[in-house]
């Protein structure tokens, strides 16, 4: 690749794929996974601080590497003065659009000379299309020619709905998905997933936490296929096989588990064997509240919810909800 184009890619397959397509310029990533943690509404460099830490807390690497990585890729990011258009690689799924959020309020401050977007749901001969880390260089190359151009408009929405994100107000979210999104046409769907995310108002299961009780609730399950099994169910996967160990060791967690897994020290993550218990029986069932039974305490963005605190998303009036009391 040679000069005039900054491709930002949506993670290390992308990016690898890419470096090897017949398309002009250089290639960067920025692959936060922003579905997880904190994300509060602060300045760039506490931004990296506060995901630095979020990432060395859960021992994928010191906070000491964390803290470079964020910042090469913020660089990275910000390294565009010579090149004559940016291009942000994504697609539709609720990862991807937080970051295509991200960037367009990044950029919003200090714009590009020309900045366009590749963001797709499906690829001609793809059955079941979850990303572009499936395509080959080729095919990325042929989606090039047809990036489009972002507008004032596109920028505009992409500061409001990165501001409603990072906000301590979850409610920004509902009056955001209240605009016309038109311009960025998958960020309605994604948003409405991440509002099912919050306890639901009838049991205290977050969308991702009652399918993966449905699964193991239809008999017991080691890891590996019960992540197998969930990708398989969900129309756009947006969380990594990380994402989804958490989750289950939350719901293992507490006086009274919702699952109970096996020791992960004594065998690969993989073969974990996980079976439901009869509170995560009663709770799916609805005659338990997992909030009232467990400690709960987790970051939608900028919201940080807790067992006291949380809103609850109400799936029959599809709004959230205030906290009881």
């Amino acid at each position: 690749m040679d000069g005039g184009y900054l491709h930002v890619a949506n993670g290390d397959s992308t990016a690898g794929t890419l470096r090897d397509a017949d398309v002009p310029g250089r290639v960067v990533n920025w692959a936060d996974a922003l579905t997880d943690g904190p994300v509060p509404d602060v300045d760039h460099a506490e931004l990296r601080r506060v995901r630095a830490r979020f990432w060395s807390d859960k021992g994928f690497v010191s906070f000491a590497d964390a803290a470079s990585m964020h910042e090469a890729w913020d660089r990275d990011l910000q390294s565009f003065t010579d090149d004559d258009e940016v291009v942000v690689w994504c697609e539709h799924d609720l990862y991807d659009q937080l970051l295509l959020l991200h960037h367009l309020d990044t950029f919003a401050g200090r714009r590009p000379r020309a900045f366009s977007l590749i963001c797709i749901d499906r690829f001609p001969g793809v059955s079941r299309f979850i990303g572009l880390g499936q395509l080959r260089a080729s095919e990325l190359a042929s989606l090039f020619p047809a990036r489009e151009r972002l507008t004032d408009a596109h920028v505009a929405l992409g500061r409001a709905g990165w501001s409603a994100f990072v906000g301590d107000d979850p409610r920004a979210i509902e009056r955001f998905l209240a605009a016309d999104l038109s311009p960025l046409p998958f960020m309605a769907a994604a948003l409405g997933q991440l509002l099912q995310e919050y306890p639901s108002a009838r049991d205290g299961l977050p969308r991702t936490e009652r399918r993966l009780l449905e699964i193991i609730a239809a008999g017991d399950s080691s890891f590996g296929s019960l992540f197998a099994a969930w990708q398989a169910s969900e129309a756009t996967p947006c969380y990594g096989d990380s994402s989804i160990w958490w989750r289950l060791r939350d719901l293992a967690g507490g006086p009274r588990p919702l699952v109970a897994m096996g020791d992960p020290s004594s065998v690969p993550r993989r073969e974990a064997a996980i079976s439901i218990t009869d509170d995560g029986r009663r709770v799916l069932a609805g005659q338990l509240g997992w909030l009232t039974i467990c400690p709960f305490d987790r970051w939608i963005g900028g919201v940080h919810l807790t067992s006291a605190n949380a809103w609850r998303w109400d799936a029959e009036r599809q709004r959230l909800v205030r906290p009881p009391g």
